[in-house]
């Protein structure tokens, strides 16, 4: 196998994966099973058949080639603002088995002389994979999710801390230097229910009306407006993907 081989496999691929998650996520608003189950299979099986065509490889040279796909791919996702690099590397767990189950199934197939009819039938499981986000059901009911913090001091002393914090120090851990966001303080204007509070993070404020005042028992606010997502390690100050609208 030569680099020019790997290059082409690779680049195939990446170019179909690119193109499919952007229709997918951009234009048809689907982010499920297309996405993250069938492509990453269609990816690998699209290198896999494209080498053993081009010429005679071994299995951890087809692995090697799936990840120089990966990385194209990523590549071609920042560039045309599909996705952030945060949530591709979220997806990577997921993808990468996945693409190298394509991959295998397209080395069996060619050595069974099927390569052509194996790579037609698995590009069905794209329109697959997009039936599937099609017919799935609605959401079901909302369900709450409570976390809770033990603080070792009396409601009283800390209910002013919870409506309001002055600026806290500059984290010093490296993560947060990369782009993450922090909280940097937060603010209330006005008081009891209507009052607004304001946490501001690095990336932008929080914008929280009042619903509930019960002081030193009970706090609750609404979200109004947040700081736009994904702008965290990515080259461009705005990104909407579909999955995040209506959500915090």
């Amino acid at each position: 196998m030569t680099p020019g081989h790997a290059l082409t496999a690779a680049a195939t691929s990446a170019v179909v994966s690119v193109l499919v998650a952007g229709l997918s996520v951009t234009t048809l608003n689907m982010y499920g099973a297309l996405v993250f189950l069938a492509l990453p299979v269609v990816m690998g099986l699209v290198v896999s058949i494209v080498l053993h065509r081009l010429a005679d490889v071994t299995w951890l040279q087809v692995v090697g080639v799936i990840i120089l796909t990966f990385l194209i791919a990523a590549v071609g996702m920042l560039l045309f603002a599909v996705e952030g690099l945060v949530c591709l590397v979220m997806a990577l767990p997921i993808g990468f088995p996945l693409a190298l189950v394509g991959a295998a199934a397209g080395r069996h197939a060619f050595v069974k002389e099927g390569g052509p009819i194996s790579l037609s039938l698995g590009l069905l499981l794209l329109p697959m994979g997009a039936g599937v986000d099609l017919v799935r059901p609605p959401d079901g009911p909302l369900h709450e999710v409570r976390s809770m913090v033990e603080i070792n001091a009396p409601p009283e002393a800390v209910w002013p801390l919870v409506l309001a914090f002055p600026p806290l120090p500059e984290p010093t851990e490296w993560y947060f230097r990369t782009g993450l966001a922090y909280p940097q303080y937060a603010s209330i204007d006005g008081e009891g229910v209507g009052a607004t509070r304001l946490c501001v993070f690095s990336t932008g404020p929080f914008v929280e009306p009042i619903t509930v005042w019960d002081p030193a028992r009970r706090l609750a606010f609404n979200v109004t407006s947040s700081p736009a997502p994904l702008r965290e390690l990515s080259p461009y100050p705005d990104l909407h993907p579909p999955h995040l609208k209506g959500f915090l």
